[in-house]
């Protein structure tokens, strides 16, 4: 996964942009969530979700891998399909990410927590004791409130 990941400010979608002006192909824009407030729900909940191999699992065990990566996969997908059934088409973002960790990309992975500076920057900060630092989705913060009365998200 090589995109940027964006806001387009006049729909309020979350897309993905690969390829850039003065290179060969123009910009490929692609949906990853209908809203930023779906895109942060989904990646919260999938970090909550780290490590998405138990520990307990023989890494040796080819087959329990196996499985275990499957259960990991249908749980993705269940999320995504949870807060936003649009972002769940064949190769866009989300789906792509799940299809990585059902090859492996993401066995090893541990949750990371991250720290908000008073300036607003932040930096990811190894896993430790789940109070120690305030959960924040790689410094995007909270999403904005849709008042359309028609977000997806909220069903």
């Amino acid at each position: 996964m090589s995109e940027n990941i964006c806001v387009e400010p006049a729909t309020g979608r979350v897309v993905s942009v690969t390829g850039f002006p003065g290179r060969s192909s123009e910009p490929k824009v692609e949906l990853v969530n209908t809203s930023l407030k779906a895109f942060t729900a989904i990646a919260e909940t999938a970090l909550d979700c780290l490590p998405f191999i138990p520990s307990t699992i023989d890494r040796e065990d080819v087959d329990a891998m196996f499985d275990a990566r499957e259960r990991a996969q249908a749980m993705l997908r269940e999320i995504v399909l949870l807060h936003d059934p649009d972002a769940d088409g064949k190769d866009l973002f989300w789906p792509t990410f799940i299809d990585d960790v059902g090859i492996g990309d993401f066995d090893d992975d541990e949750p990371a927590q991250s720290s908000v500076a008073p300036d607003g920057s932040s930096s990811l900060a190894p896993p430790s004791s789940p109070s120690s630092a305030p959960r924040v989705n790689a410094g995007i913060g909270p999403a904005p409130e849709s008042d359309d009365g028609d977000d997806k998200d909220s069903q």
